[in-house]
């Protein structure tokens, strides 16, 4: 249906976009610090691991595909190309939710704990799909709309199972905030789902490994640091951690609105030119934040986990960090609007490699310190591939390629 979908500015998009996101983030921080003040340390550490294993497991389909819906809603947004997304998007998210159970269990928590991880995995995936679709349709108010009300709803859950102090329901309330946005937000669109638009398959399994290549570092962190470290130094890690990822989904925000203003401005040189100033905006905004963040830390570190004063390094070492991480996803989604998936997938290989490489070797003998060192040396290695494939791709070409 063309009359749902508008075409706003991309600036203002991202605005909104990152307004919402924020919001989300933010109550995602407070959520975890609320949790790490009033429970053991290894209950935090293991809500923290758990929340980064549903979050990783959704990069295997609905990630990929909210991107995949972002782009192509925004130049065909028909009721059976929206049908067969939902589709998609619901089947995957339930996938997710089911493979959560057995992983969860597996580090250790007990079975209603591993329930709700499953939970938490099926309402995130359901989360990701619907916010790039409705990007997608132009929805951006109504996104940011329902992130702020997803996150006040999860802390209004959160403080009643704290108060009735029921462990094994800590990651309810926030699988029911994504939830409520997920079925508020996706398009409204189930019946008669019509066949996939061309190219839309393949573009969205590149970028399952694209996904796993850019996004999966920053989540394996800490169930690495989880497995490889002490209780005590796992919570202090999960601490920062906590602080750290909310800045990150700075870039996730403004990531699937690039993809929807480059696909649709892909024949309007005017439209090109804009959006190149708006993403160096976008660029400078980002490193302020996170330099600000960091250079902050000794200031609100203390504040939020008394006693922890100790990680205030490793949280602005892992902020730097986060820092490159986010300006990966910057180049990744102009190559996405393109349809240049593949390119995404291959460029971010070696970072993925190489960081996983280096976090696993260095979590022996450094610890934490050595699991964001690896994070780190992967994240500065995919932008830098990324930077060069886009460079490449716009020297040698304009015209989008269908993968």
């Amino acid at each position: 249906m063309s009359g749902e979908r508008e075409r706003p500015d991309a600036g203002a998009a991202a605005l909104l976009s990152t307004v919402g996101m924020a919001a989300q983030g933010l109550g995602r921080f407070a959520y975890l610090a609320a949790i790490g003040r009033t429970m053991p340390g290894d209950v935090f550490a293991d809500v923290s691991a758990l929340l980064s294993v549903a979050v990783l497991l959704s990069l295997a389909w609905p990630v990929p595909l909210g991107n995949a819906a972002s782009r192509w809603m925004s130049v065909d947004a028909d009721a059976g190309t929206q049908a067969s997304l939902n589709r998609s998007g619901a089947m995957g998210s339930l996938a997710i939710g089911a493979l959560s159970v057995p992983l969860a269990l597996a580090l250790g928590v007990d079975l209603a704990t591993a329930l709700g991880t499953g939970a938490v995995a099926v309402a995130y995936g359901g989360y990701v799909y619907a916010r790039g679709a409705r990007l997608g349709l132009g929805g951006a108010r109504l996104v940011c709309a329902m992130d702020l009300a997803s996150a006040v709803l999860s802390l209004t859950l959160l403080a009643i199972v704290l108060i009735g102090d029921v462990r094994s329901a800590l990651l309810l309330p926030i699988a029911t905030g994504y939830l409520l946005f997920a079925l508020v937000v996706a398009p409204h669109r189930w019946r008669r789902p019509g066949s996939f638009p061309a190219g839309l398959r393949s573009f969205a399994a590149w970028n399952v490994l694209g996904g796993f290549a850019t996004n999966g570092l920053l989540l394996v962190a800490m169930v690495v640091a989880n497995a490889a470290t002490g209780a005590a130094e796992a919570a202090a890690y999960a601490a920062a951690y906590s602080l750290a990822t909310p800045a990150s989904m700075l870039g996730q925000a403004v990531s699937q609105v690039l993809i929807a203003a480059g696909a649709s401005r892909a024949d309007d040189a005017a439209g090109r030119r804009r959006l190149r100033i708006e993403v160096a905006a976008i660029c400078v905004t980002v490193s302020v934040a996170f330099a600000l963040a960091a250079a902050l830390a000794p200031v609100y570190m203390p504040w939020f986990y008394p006693g922890l004063e100790g990680a205030v390094a490793s949280l602005q070492l892992l902020l730097v960090a986060v820092w490159l991480f986010t300006l990966g996803l910057i180049p990744a989604a102009l190559l996405l609007a393109q349809q240049r998936s593949r390119a995404v997938a291959l460029g971010s290989i070696a970072g993925c490699v190489l960081g996983f490489a280096s976090m696993v070797a260095l979590a022996g003998p450094l610890g934490t310190v050595g699991v964001t060192a690896g994070f780190g040396i992967g994240s500065l290695v995919t932008l830098a591939s990324l930077v060069a494939v886009a460079v490449h791709v716009r020297q040698t070409s304009r015209r989008p390629i269908a993968q």
